[in-house]
């Protein structure tokens, strides 16, 4: 879907940032694996290293990185050292834990969505020290971090989160509980996916899970 396609623009306004969150029940999570797959931003502090964002940003211990990372890729490149490579701005990180065939199929997929985003500066409009950054996560990462990303806030296209819910099946909806845009609670069932592209350009989406 060209939707879906990671192509950054100079600089990320606060302003055109909407607020979208999703309430559903925890089996509607495989729903959005397609999302972390593709890949979404987060506006962080950057000209920080891996490790620095996966311990003090993600709150990740050194074990769960040794033993559930086993493949991290920067801008294509598979990363031998996490201490020393720097995340910049427009980066596009991949985390995955040992599968075969996934290095291959990483870089074929960074070619398809996010062909010259590592060349291009994205910036918050608040701190010169912050800046959006791609996010993508397969298998056990996807599966084990997913979950909290998505509560956390990913920031992805209008038109890409428009085109991701107009293909949703009735199923989707059946899990999802609530809606709420810019504070403003929506009825799922009411929910006008191209009004979402027309009030802003980017959103943050954040999904929040029910008990059953």
């Amino acid at each position: 879907m060209d939707e879906y396609q990671l192509v950054l623009t100079h600089k990320i306004s606060e302003d055109t940032i909407g607020v979208l969150s999703l309430f559903t029940g925890p089996s509607a999570l495989p729903w959005f694996n397609e999302i972390l797959q593709r890949g979404f931003f987060l506006i962080n502090p950057v000209g920080i290293s891996i490790q620095e964002f996966l311990t003090k940003q993600i709150g990740l211990s050194r074990e769960y990185i040794g033993q559930k990372l086993s493949t991290i890729l920067l801008d294509g490149q598979i990363v031998g050292d996490i201490g020393s490579a720097i995340i910049k701005r427009g980066s596009v990180l991949a985390f995955s834990s040992a599968m075969p065939g996934f290095v291959g199929a990483s870089l074929s997929m960074y070619q398809s969505f996010c062909e010259s985003s590592g060349s291009r500066e994205v910036n918050s409009s608040d701190s010169t020290d912050s800046g959006a950054f791609c996010i993508k996560l397969f298998n056990l990462p996807m599966l084990e971090l997913g979950p909290s990303f998505m509560r956390r806030g990913i920031l992805l296209r209008s038109a890409s989160i428009e085109e991701f819910l107009k293909t949703q099946p009735d199923a989707f909806w059946k899990d999802c509980r609530k809606i709420v845009l810019d504070g403003e609670e929506i009825d799922p069932l009411s929910l006008d996916a191209e009004y979402l592209s027309i009030t802003h350009e980017w959103l943050r989406l954040s999904v929040h899970l029910l008990e059953e």
